[in-house]
């Protein structure tokens, strides 16, 4: 028995606009933090939840991706189950930074590596492939911290506006999912044993 094309469309559809939501709202929230933080008190507590909100949409997104990915082939899944471990390590650092009543957690850069990794790594699967532009948009999500946040970093930058950048990139893709770009072409493959 194999699940119908239509029901992977609706579930990549789904996930699009958690990425969409997920990838607005990171960018405000950064660029809030930019030109309004540090936050203190209330509003640093408001600001951490905000982005703790923004780790689950994500998650969610992620998960209803699975089954998907399952039928890009192994390397796609894999790589969707590392950005999961980062996306998890995300909300342990955003916890964190909770506790200590900083901004700062050393899980924010590792979850951020380990993001960058797997969204590396189910793009290659997905162009490999061959389902579509969808895996470009993947692709560039996962290269996007090497080009801009990663540099920043090294060079001691405290500008939050890369950061925020990478809520774009995250919304484009989501918008890629919604249009259904790479989604069709190999739904009606997957086996119904993927995982959901």
């Amino acid at each position: 028995m194999e699940r119908s094309s239509t029901e992977v469309s609706t579930r990549s559809r789904l996930s699009g606009a958690l990425f969409a939501v997920g990838g607005a709202g990171w960018m405000t929230i950064g660029v809030i933090s930019e030109f309004f933080g540090p936050f203190s008190g209330a509003t640093f507590v408001i600001a951490e939840l905000v982005w703790m909100i923004i780790h689950f949409t994500f998650l969610a997104a992620l998960i209803g991706l699975l089954g998907l990915a399952a039928s890009r082939g192994r390397l796609a899944q894999s790589g969707i189950w590392v950005v999961l471990v980062g996306r998890v390590a995300y909300v342990a650092g955003e916890a964190h930074c909770l506790s200590l009543g900083s901004d700062f957690s050393p899980l924010l850069p590792i979850a951020l590596l380990i993001t960058t990794i797997g969204m590396i790594l189910a793009g290659v699967g997905v162009l490999r492939a061959r389902a579509g532009r969808g895996g470009w948009a993947v692709l560039i999500v996962g290269v996007y911290p090497l080009l801009l946040m990663f540099p920043l970093v090294i060079l001691g930058s405290e500008s939050l506006l890369g950061i925020a950048g990478w809520g774009i990139v995250w919304a484009v893709l989501g918008v890629t999912l919604i249009i259904g770009r790479g989604v069709e072409s190999t739904a009606g493959r997957m086996p119904a044993t993927g995982t959901p």
